[in-house]
């Protein structure tokens, strides 16, 4: 199977699903998993900032010269 192929059998696995529903109903459920993406992203985003801004602490408590924090020394 090559990908034009199978492109060709998904679209339409998609239009089957699909059936007759409004082209506008689809931003109930796009609009909703688009927030929840970018909320997703942001939180690891700042989780890892958070992560690293604590290791740093942690190593100048320690009196470490970390560079490198999340590595064991």
């Amino acid at each position: 199977m090559n990908q034009q192929l199978l492109e060709k059998y998904l679209w339409g696995a998609a239009t089957a699903l699909r059936g007759t529903i409004d082209a506008g109903d689809y931003k109930q459920y796009i609009f909703p998993l688009l927030f929840f993406k970018r909320i997703c992203d942001v939180y690891d985003e700042e989780f890892e900032e958070a992560l690293l801004e604590m290791s740093f602490q942690i190593c100048q408590l320690c009196g470490m010269n970390c560079r490198e924090p999340w590595k064991r020394h």
